[in-house]
């Protein structure tokens, strides 16, 4: 009862995911944004997105720690 799937699969599925993630992720602070004027709200959007960009980050290097060769070896197959 295994699933194979090919590396292009894989990228697929995760670029499709990510992306749609990333895209809820910027219009959260750049709706409230662009609703309002009021500075204040303006301020929150900012620290929300910066926020965002650091998780991002991080969780890419806790990937690529966790995983450390194994993804080399993985995109190298292709």
């Amino acid at each position: 009862m295994g699933t194979t799937l090919t590396t292009r699969e894989v990228w697929r599925t995760w670029f499709a995911r990510v992306t749609v993630g990333e895209f809820l992720g910027f219009l959260a602070p750049a709706l409230p944004g662009a609703l309002t004027s009021s500075a204040l709200v303006l301020v929150l959007a900012g620290t929300a997105e910066g926020a965002n960009a650091v998780a991002w980050a991080t969780g890419l290097a806790v990937f690529a720690a966790i995983t450390g060769s194994a993804l080399t070896r993985l995109l190298d197959r292709s």
